[in-house]
């Protein structure tokens, strides 16, 4: 929880230091590329002024300032939750919305579309990025997830909601 609340903050600040997308790409690249890279920047037995030496050699220039600061704070390791982050108000600047599309079997390309379109006009958003995630033991139906919003049309949560109200009775 205490490292989700520290990426959201690291990504606001990254976003909002409009820094060239392709450098921030390229940035989270070159971290993926090497657990090595990660390790060393992570390592507390590297001084600082090492790993400022590195950064300066591997990443973008716009970039660079940042990952030391990031780095210095001992926060590197959650570069991937930052960029998730950053790539949600990237998303969301341009209009768009983030969804997630939990599944037994996966949509063809017309009923992702529908899906899209769907959540296009309810969200007045011009774009969406689902992601779909096949879950077999939802049994059938779906679960949508857009925002803060989860609609369950599986068959499960209505099994599970079914057992709950005759507990209930």
């Amino acid at each position: 929880m205490i490292t989700s609340l520290i990426a959201d903050d690291y990504g606001k600040v990254l976003f909002e230091e409009n820094i060239e997308r392709n450098a921030v790409d390229k940035s989270i690249e070159i971290l993926n590329s090497s657990s090595e890279l990660v390790c060393a920047l992570d390592n507390p037995a590297v001084s600082d002024s090492e790993k400022h030496n590195v950064i300066d050699r591997l990443f973008p220039k716009e970039m660079r300032s940042f990952i030391k600061y990031v780095c210095d704070n001992k926060h590197i390791c959650i570069m991937n939750d930052i960029y998730d982050v950053y790539n949600d108000l990237a998303l969301e600047s341009e209009g768009g919305i983030k969804a997630q599309f939990i599944c037994v079997t996966e949509p063809d390309e017309n009923e992702a579309e529908r899906i899209k379109n769907m959540i296009k006009k309810k969200y007045n958003r011009k774009n969406v990025m689902l992601e779909v995630i096949k879950k077999p033991e939802l049994i059938g139906g779906f679960i949508l997830k857009v925002g803060d919003h989860e609609y369950d049309r599986s068959l499960k949560g209505s099994l599970n909601n079914l057992v709950k109200k005759l507990e209930w009775r």
